[in-house]
This record gives C-alpha cells, sequence and structure tokens, in this order.
C-alpha cells in the first residue's frame, strides 16, 4: 500500500499523495470512520484532488478523495460534502468526513463500474438520460448555492439575467468522468459535485449536449437527443440564444479565443439545430400537441 504506482500511458492527471504519506493521525481517523484498511488503488481520473483512491476496509469498500487544508480545490470539497445529502437519488452517497492534521478527505461509497460513453448510439445515452431525469426531482430546500445565472453578471442585462433564471439543482460539469455507470449497466450516478447551482434544468440538458458533440455527435443529433426533456423543448429562443452568448464569452475570457473556438462552435451549432427542430416541429402534424412541463421529465 506504500509504493504509487504510475498513470496509465498518455494519462493527464495531477499528482497523487500515496496513503502512507498521509499524516499517521488522519489515517487513524479514517480508519474509525471506516474500519481496518486492507488496500488501497489510487485513482487518477480528476484534477482537483491531492489524494484520490479506492480503499477497502474490513467494512466497506469506499472512494476517498481529498486536499491537503491550504489547498485551492478546499472549497469545492466544502461545497461537495453540503450537497451531498441532497443528491442520494443520483450520485453515491458521502459517508463520512475526516479533517485532521492539515488534510480534508472524503469517504463515498464505492461504486463499481466505468466511465460512461458519450459516443453516437451508446447504451450509456439513456441511461444519462434517466440520471438527469432523477436530478431534476431533486428537491433544494435549504440547499444554499449560487445561482447559474449570476456567473454571467458582467457579461448581461438584468432583463438576460431572469431569463436564466430557475429552481432546479444543476451540476454544471457533467463530462463522462463524471458519470458513472453501474456495474449492471441499470444506473448512471452523477459524481464530483464541485460546481452546483440553481437554475433552470434546459441549461443542464445544453451542457450535456454540448459533451454529447465533444464525444462524436453532430449538433443535429445533440439537439435530437436533447429533445426528449420537456424543459428543452419549451425553453424561448431568446433564452438560449442568452445562454449562448453568456457560456461562449466567459469562456473566451477563461482560456482565450482560440483555445475557446471549439467548444463555442460547437454550443452555437447545437442552439442552431434546436432552432431548425422546434421550427420544423411548429409546422408538422403534431404541433398542435401540447408540450411537456418544463422539468426534466
Amino acid at each position: 500500500m506504500a509504493e504509487l504506482p504510475p498513470p496509465p500511458a498518455n494519462f493527464h492527471t495531477a499528482p497523487r499523495t500515496c496513503w502512507a504519506e498521509l499524516p499517521t493521525d488522519t489515517r487513524a481517523a479514517v480508519e474509525r470512520c471506516a474500519g481496518r484498511v486492507l488496500a488501497v488503488a489510487t485513482v487518477w481520473a480528476g484534477f482537483n484532488c491531492d489524494f484520490a483512491a479506492t480503499v477497502t476496509t474490513e467494512r466497506a469498500r469506499y472512494f476517498v478523495k481529498g486536499v491537503p487544508r491550504d489547498h485551492p480545490a478546499v472549497p469545492q470539497q466544502r461545497v461537495e460534502a453540503r450537497v451531498a445529502p441532497h443528491v442520494r437519488a443520483v450520485a453515491p452517497r458521502l459517508r463520512w468526513e475526516v479533517r485532521l492534521d492539515g488534510w480534508v478527505l472524503l469517504g463515498f461509497d464505492h461504486i463499481v463500474g466505468r466511465h460512461a460513453d458519450f459516443a453516437p448510439g451508446t447504451a450509456d445515452l439513456p441511461l444519462v438520460a434517466d440520471a438527469l431525469r432523477r436530478l431534476g426531482r431533486v428537491p433544494i430546500r435549504d440547499l444554499p448555492l449560487p445561482r447559474v445565472e449570476e456567473r454571467w453578471r458582467s457579461l448581461l442585462t438584468d432583463r438576460q439575467l431572469r431569463l436564466l433564471r430557475g429552481e432546479s439543482l444543476l451540476h454544471t460539469d457533467l463530462h463522462p468522468h463524471n458519470v458513472l455507470i453501474g456495474e449492471a449497466g441499470a444506473r448512471a450516478y452523477l459524481v464530483d459535485w464541485a460546481q452546483p447551482a440553481l437554475g433552470p434544468a434546459w441549461i443542464e440538458v445544453a451542457l450535456v449536449a454540448s459533451r454529447l458533440m465533444d464525444e462524436g455527435h453532430t449538433a443535429k443529433q445533440a439537439a435530437a437527443w436533447a429533445e426528449r426533456f420537456g424543459c428543452w423543448r419549451s425553453v424561448s429562443r431568446e433564452a438560449v440564444e442568452t445562454f449562448v452568448f453568456a457560456a461562449t464569452h466567459q469562456c473566451s475570457r477563461g482560456i482565450g479565443d482560440a483555445d475557446a473556438a471549439p467548444w463555442n462552435a460547437r454550443l452555437m451549432a447545437l442552439a442552431e439545430a434546436r432552432t431548425a427542430r422546434a421550427h420544423r416541429r411548429a409546422y408538422s402534424p403534431r404541433s398542435r400537441t401540447a408540450l411537456s412541463r418544463s422539468t426534466l421529465e
């Protein structure tokens, strides 16, 4: 357990601290919470943890992630711990938290499975959609989180900000490594709740659809996938265009125009594909069918 194996070849990740390098009292605190540790296997996915591992104890198996108390990701871990009790319907359960000797560690139920495959035609796509619907039903009472539209306050007018206001819980970073497919293949779990927000559910749909395009979907295919959600079908064109304007400009500000260009182009293409589908639907024989409620149903 003392030796840290190297990451897989060509795998981009953050440096890791091995179990034996954690302070003695911190390891003892983990064992008080989880039971005597029998084995530790480093998990390399993720950039915001110094320690990330599957920890097998005499009681159970856990996924444990953590950072030193002076690490920039400490506020994100606090948010993740605060959100965890509210997202048990869609995420692994947080079982314990250790804060000792300069370290903050979170212990979650270990999910036996794999990262989701967002490529066109995979069996994971319906499971991802089901997870988003379950997320849309998560109650948010007594959950103090920032509102997603506040991320773009410097870019938008008050009226535009109101177009992006909503009362659903959003993850906002659902790329394939943050979606786990259980071993039985019947359920998707949403992990790494470092950037949650309150907002309209259709923004989560848009963000996931843009990730589908990262994995090979055309804008037309991604828009078709998104249409299974009533919130996406019923949101106004103005709201979508406002979101695309804000998100693309923020991305360019953050990483520069050149690096932002591919994602910005995909998001704009998604909005255009949605508009085209909405136009065809408006003139189809079924155009009088009532739209589903504006939720993830």
